[in-house]
């Protein structure tokens, strides 16, 4: 009965907190790149420690590294999509903890400057209710809440956290909208963020396994099918594009409107837009990655020693070329940076390759690590206006601030303002 009156609701329960990044980084100066300099920062989450890793590629090459205490071992880390912000969720799911990237652009009279920093703590919420399917958009993250059957928008810009009603299952955002399933109810329901109103309500074919949102464009997998929804044209149903093989990974592009879906029969590229798929003649991988300009997929299978690049430029098969891997052990998890690849083995190594094979550099992890992600700054949003960059990271690194946590909340009202707890700084590791 209680679960049926949440399906009711056309508002959302809003919890309003203030924080700010740790105290940890106010001291670092700021190292200033030209754009061409810098290309990407690396973070690898350790397998059994409280800590992440952050490297730095300069002209391709390793230029600086440093380390960052979280609260407890991850269970998951996402980046988001604008490459300004990290989310990590802990092992015991009740907790998610945002950082700052520390790579954002700071005006200076007609153009902009790349600035570097050591990463920091911005917001940190405290779930206690099953946290699950932790997703990224924009900014901004999602998500699930298994034992009260909620989903959570973490908004990295202000620290604001709001609750949707309903969901427990999957759920994805973007700018405009929040998409929640219900696995138990079979359906799923679409919130506009900013009114926070429930714009519609369609029952699913199967059961949700994963969803993405790009270009107001739902995709979600199920056991044997994929669908697409197009939030600007909601229908009364939801058609569903079966397939064979059992679903894993799903990956989107988030601009491009191009994504890929592994199976266990091998990747299939799929157009969101017209909701054609191409399937790829290619065996199931242990470890694929796809670059940010969608062009590039790389896909090394269980126990090789090789790399396959696939040319996959607009969501087709094109051509592919295999290189020799130019090191010993098993590749434990690999992601691009720009036109390079990065491997993390289970030598605890780390090595950039190019796409050609070239060693663009290595270095040893103090820890066996699990999970590798790139931040980045597009070309693209270097180019966008004054004001929207005005209120960035950059005024957190200077302004010391109280850090504080969002405590859970009581479901019995709309909405609540809760007194934040302060949270003690988590200061960068000594690995002499």
């Amino acid at each position: 009965m209680k679960r049926s009156l949440w399906r009711h609701w056309l508002i959302a329960v809003i919890l309003i907190t203030v924080a700010s990044s740790a105290a940890g980084a106010q001291s670092e100066e700021h190292r200033h790149e030209d754009h061409d300099d810098v290309s990407h920062r690396l973070f690898v989450v350790a397998q059994s420690s409280p800590e992440i890793m952050y490297i730095d590629l300069l002209d391709h090459q390793v230029a600086d590294h440093g380390f960052f205490a979280i609260g407890t071992e991850a269970a998951e880390a996402r980046m988001s999509e604008n490459g300004r912000f990290l989310a990590i969720m802990n092992r015991s799911q009740d907790r998610v903890q945002v950082f700052s990237s520390g790579l954002f652009l700071e005006a200076h009279g007609d153009h902009y400057d790349l600035v570097t920093v050591r990463p920091s703590l911005f917001w940190e919420y405290t779930l206690g209710r099953g946290a699950n399917a932790l997703n990224s958009g924009g900014s901004d993250f999602i998500v699930s809440n298994l034992d009260d059957a909620t989903v959570s928008v973490l908004r990295s810009e202000d620290g604001i956290q709001v609750v949707f009603p309903g969901g427990g299952g999957p759920a994805a955002l973007n700018q405009h909208y929040a998409v929640l399933t219900d696995p138990d109810m079979g359906l799923v329901d679409i919130f506009e963020r900013h009114s926070l109103a429930k714009v519609g309500t369609l029952r699913l074919p199967g059961q949700p396994l994963q969803i993405g949102l790009v270009q107001d464009v739902v995709v979600i997998t199920y056991d044997d099918g994929w669908s697409t929804i197009d939030l600007a044209e909601l229908g009364s149903t939801v058609h569903q594009n079966p397939w064979e093989g059992t679903p894993g990974r799903l990956w989107l592009h988030p601009t491009t409107g191009w994504g890929y879906i592994l199976t266990d029969q091998g990747i299939m590229g799929i157009a969101l837009g017209s909701g054609s798929s191409e399937s790829f003649e290619l065996a199931k991988p242990e470890h694929w990655a796809v670059d940010q300009d969608a062009h590039y997929m790389a896909v090394v299978y269980e126990g090789g020693s090789q790399v396959r690049i696939v040319d996959v430029g607009h969501g087709g098969y094109r051509h592919s070329s295999t290189m020799e891997l130019p090191f010993e052990g098993r590749v434990v998890t690999l992601t691009w940076a720009g036109s390079d690849l990065a491997f993390v083995t289970d030598h605890n190594e780390l090595w950039i390759v190019a796409r050609d094979g070239r060693v663009r550099g290595s270095l040893d992890l103090p820890f066996a690590a699990n999970q590798i992600l790139t931040a980045f700054i597009a070309d693209k949003d270097r180019q966008m206006d004054h004001e929207h960059h005005s209120h960035d990271e950059h005024d957190h690194e200077h302004d010391a601030h109280e850090h504080h946590s969002h405590d859970e909340h009581d479901h019995e009202h709309d909405a609540h303002e809760h007194d934040a707890h302060e949270h003690p700084s988590h200061d960068e590791h000594d690995h002499q």
